[in-house]
Protein backbone atom coordinates (compact mmCIF):
# COMPACT_ATOMS: atom_id res chain seq x y z
CA UNK A 1 0.00 0.00 0.00
CA UNK A 2 1.17 3.29 -0.91
CA UNK A 3 1.06 6.64 0.58
CA UNK A 4 -2.09 8.08 -1.02
CA UNK A 5 -4.05 4.29 -0.62
CA UNK A 6 -3.35 4.83 2.63
CA UNK A 7 -4.26 8.35 3.05
CA UNK A 8 -7.74 7.22 1.32
CA UNK A 9 -8.35 4.72 3.27
CA UNK A 10 -7.27 6.33 6.63
CA UNK A 11 -9.64 9.45 5.47
CA UNK A 12 -12.41 7.06 5.23
CA UNK A 13 -11.51 5.84 8.61
CA UNK A 14 -11.69 9.17 10.70
CA UNK A 15 -15.21 10.05 8.45
CA UNK A 16 -16.81 6.95 10.02
CA UNK A 17 -15.40 7.49 13.12
CA UNK A 18 -17.59 11.09 13.13
CA UNK A 19 -20.60 9.62 11.42
CA UNK A 20 -19.97 10.95 8.32
CA UNK A 21 -21.11 9.30 5.10
CA UNK A 22 -20.19 9.95 1.48
CA UNK A 23 -20.32 9.15 -1.84
CA UNK A 24 -16.77 8.44 -3.19
CA UNK A 25 -13.16 9.61 -2.06
CA UNK A 26 -11.06 9.66 -4.91
CA UNK A 27 -7.03 10.91 -5.71
CA UNK A 28 -6.61 14.06 -7.98
CA UNK A 29 -3.06 15.42 -9.07
CA UNK A 30 -3.13 19.14 -8.27
CA UNK A 31 -0.64 21.29 -8.96
CA UNK A 32 1.52 20.92 -5.56
CA UNK A 33 0.72 17.55 -5.05
CA UNK A 34 -2.39 15.33 -4.80
CA UNK A 35 -5.72 15.73 -2.77
CA UNK A 36 -8.57 13.36 -1.75
CA UNK A 37 -11.75 14.52 -3.34
CA UNK A 38 -14.61 13.66 -1.18
CA UNK A 39 -18.45 13.68 -2.86
CA UNK A 40 -21.41 13.63 -0.44
CA UNK A 41 -24.69 15.34 -0.67
CA UNK A 42 -25.40 18.99 0.33
CA UNK A 43 -26.24 18.09 3.52
CA UNK A 44 -22.77 16.39 4.44
CA UNK A 45 -20.91 18.93 2.81
CA UNK A 46 -22.63 21.72 4.89
CA UNK A 47 -21.07 19.29 7.71
CA UNK A 48 -17.77 19.31 6.47
CA UNK A 49 -17.42 22.79 4.92
CA UNK A 50 -19.24 25.54 6.85
CA UNK A 51 -17.41 25.22 9.84
CA UNK A 52 -14.03 25.18 7.90
CA UNK A 53 -12.19 24.69 10.42
CA UNK A 54 -13.89 20.97 10.87
CA UNK A 55 -12.44 19.95 7.24
CA UNK A 56 -8.94 21.93 7.78
CA UNK A 57 -8.29 19.69 11.17
CA UNK A 58 -9.00 16.37 9.47
CA UNK A 59 -6.90 17.35 7.07
CA UNK A 60 -4.07 18.22 9.64
CA UNK A 61 -4.41 14.94 11.57
CA UNK A 62 -4.72 12.72 8.40
CA UNK A 63 -1.59 14.33 7.43
CA UNK A 64 0.08 13.89 10.51
CA UNK A 65 -0.38 10.22 10.84
CA UNK A 66 0.29 9.62 7.12
CA UNK A 67 3.58 10.91 8.27
CA UNK A 68 4.07 9.18 10.82
CA UNK A 69 3.74 5.62 8.46
CA UNK A 70 5.04 7.59 5.57
CA UNK A 71 8.16 10.08 6.09
CA UNK A 72 8.57 11.24 2.65
CA UNK A 73 4.91 11.35 2.16
CA UNK A 74 3.86 14.51 0.37
CA UNK A 75 0.96 16.24 2.37
CA UNK A 76 -2.59 15.64 0.85
CA UNK A 77 -5.38 18.41 0.47
CA UNK A 78 -8.91 17.49 0.78
CA UNK A 79 -11.80 19.29 -1.21
CA UNK A 80 -15.32 18.66 -0.53
CA UNK A 81 -17.31 18.51 -4.08
CA UNK A 82 -14.59 20.79 -5.45
CA UNK A 83 -15.40 23.37 -3.03
CA UNK A 84 -11.25 24.39 -3.13
CA UNK A 85 -10.99 23.98 -6.72
CA UNK A 86 -13.56 26.56 -7.23
CA UNK A 87 -12.02 28.84 -4.74
CA UNK A 88 -8.80 28.25 -6.34
CA UNK A 89 -10.64 29.75 -9.76
CA UNK A 90 -12.14 32.62 -8.21
CA UNK A 91 -8.72 33.71 -6.97
CA UNK A 92 -6.79 32.71 -10.37
CA UNK A 93 -9.91 35.42 -12.00
CA UNK A 94 -8.66 37.49 -9.33
CA UNK A 95 -5.41 37.27 -10.45
CA UNK A 96 -6.24 37.60 -13.91
CA UNK A 97 -8.07 40.93 -13.71
CA UNK A 98 -5.54 42.12 -11.78
CA UNK A 99 -2.63 41.80 -14.29
CA UNK A 100 -4.75 42.89 -16.59
CA UNK A 101 -5.46 46.57 -14.80
CA UNK A 102 -1.64 46.47 -14.40
CA UNK A 103 -1.27 46.37 -17.67
CA UNK A 104 -3.61 48.67 -18.38
CA UNK A 105 -2.84 51.65 -16.51
CA UNK A 106 -1.86 51.00 -12.75
CA UNK A 107 1.81 51.36 -11.07
CA UNK A 108 0.44 48.42 -8.85
CA UNK A 109 -1.95 46.70 -7.70
CA UNK A 110 -2.45 44.90 -4.43
CA UNK A 111 -4.12 41.24 -4.42
CA UNK A 112 -6.23 39.89 -1.34
CA UNK A 113 -4.46 38.68 1.74
CA UNK A 114 -4.15 34.91 1.66
CA UNK A 115 -1.89 31.98 3.15
CA UNK A 116 1.41 30.59 1.70
CA UNK A 117 -0.22 27.67 -0.38
CA UNK A 118 -2.21 30.61 -2.56
CA UNK A 119 0.52 32.96 -2.86
CA UNK A 120 2.77 29.88 -4.05
CA UNK A 121 -0.32 29.12 -6.88
CA UNK A 122 0.34 33.18 -7.56
CA UNK A 123 4.15 32.68 -8.38
CA UNK A 124 3.70 29.75 -10.43
CA UNK A 125 0.76 31.03 -12.63
CA UNK A 126 2.73 34.71 -13.40
CA UNK A 127 6.01 32.82 -14.07
CA UNK A 128 4.91 32.93 -17.48
CA UNK A 129 4.56 36.64 -16.86
CA UNK A 130 8.27 37.89 -17.33
CA UNK A 131 7.29 41.49 -17.57
CA UNK A 132 5.20 41.24 -13.93
CA UNK A 133 6.92 41.55 -10.86
CA UNK A 134 5.21 39.92 -7.91
CA UNK A 135 6.74 40.28 -4.06
CA UNK A 136 4.61 39.39 -0.90
CA UNK A 137 5.22 41.61 2.47
CA UNK A 138 7.80 40.79 4.31
CA UNK A 139 6.22 40.79 7.82
CA UNK A 140 5.51 37.97 9.70
CA UNK A 141 2.25 36.54 9.24
CA UNK A 142 0.26 33.60 8.19
CA UNK A 143 -1.88 35.72 5.88
CA UNK A 144 -0.03 38.19 3.60
CA UNK A 145 -0.55 40.46 0.51
CA UNK A 146 1.38 39.93 -2.39
CA UNK A 147 2.09 43.48 -5.08
CA UNK A 148 2.14 43.15 -8.42
CA UNK A 149 4.08 45.66 -10.39
CA UNK A 150 5.38 45.57 -14.20
CA UNK A 151 9.21 44.92 -14.20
Amino acid sequence: MNSLEAAKKLLETILQALDITVDSIEIEPILFGHQLQVRCDKATEAKLIKPYTTFREIENKLNEILRSHFPDAQRIRLDCNNHRNEEELALEEKVQSAVKALQDKESKVDLPPMNAYHRRMVYHWLEAKEEIQAMSETKPARLKKITLQLK
